[in-house]
């Protein structure tokens, strides 16, 4: 998997680096590309070259794709009127880069807007209305769309409340369920998130029929999905421990140490 990792050696001066973990033997190889920090990455399917947000020597926020063997780095240099702030995440035909980014004009440092990079063009575009957006977001499976979330007004001392929403291709968009955190799950087409319970559920990609996932995975956070869909990542969160990332089997509810 492509990691942003840190803390480096330089000290705070300097972000996390990208790097390469294997899950096979759990050790990380940093790619040393010309950046003060890494902030995502998510491979292409050549499983060679990764897309990645980083911080640029001049201290902007650069989009660009990164040979994972040699360091060569291919700039994305897309006309922006704004600074990205989310990560880059792939369409299904891995021509279309969807990312978040704060819009010049935006009303407050919290509105974000979706743009949709081409790959190959160079060329980018918003898609729907700036707003309390937030990640992590993902494609549906055709590419029909994006499920992100976004924020609501708090009531009263509470947190923010968050809700899961689809944003179309023609830029509506629509709530589908109240929770954080959504994933679509491709081959299952249906979306995970996690509820006021801080229990993770799913969702068809309707936001109808929510159902318990697992256990719960109450304590757990950050799931990804592998490439052939038989796989899943989480981050084990205890108290007083560091982050521990474990990976499971569908279908299996003993994970294992990644």
């Amino acid at each position: 998997v492509v990691v942003a990792h840190g803390p480096s050696a330089e000290g705070a001066r300097i972000g996390p680096r990208l790097g390469v973990l294997r899950l096979d033997n759990g050790l990380v190889t940093r790619v040393p590309i010309p950046t003060r920090g890494t902030v995502w990455g998510e491979f292409l399917s050549d499983r060679k070259t990764a897309v990645v947000v980083h911080q640029d020597i001049a201290g902007s926020m650069a989009l660009s794709l990164v040979n994972l063997s040699t360091a060569e780095v291919t700039p994305l240099d897309v006309a922006l009127n704004g600074t990205l702030i989310g990560m880059p995440v792939l369409s299904p035909d891995q021509q279309t880069i969807a990312i978040l980014f704060r819009p010049q004009n935006a009303s407050s440092v919290v509105e974000f807007q979706m743009l949709l990079v081409d790959i190959k063009k160079k060329t980018a575009k918003t898609l729907g209305k700036p707003g309390r957006l937030g990640a992590p977001y993902s494609w549906l499976p055709d590419g029909s769309g994006i499920v992100l979330k976004r924020f609501l007004p708090a009531k009263s001392d509470d947190i923010e409340r968050r809700v899961v929403c689809f944003l179309r291709m023609d830029g509506t968009l629509t709530d589908l369920i109240a929770g954080d955190d959504p994933l679509v799950i491709p081959h299952l087409k249906c979306v995970l998130f996690e509820g006021s319970s801080r229990d993770w559920f799913t969702c068809n990609l309707s936001g109808l029929n929510p159902v318990k996932f697992a256990d719960g995975m109450k304590g757990w956070g950050n799931p990804a999905i592998s490439p052939n869909g038989k796989e899943m990542l989480w981050v084990r969160f205890v108290k007083g421990e560091l982050p521990q990332l474990h990976r499971f089997e569908f279908g299996n509810k003993n994970g294992e140490l990644a």
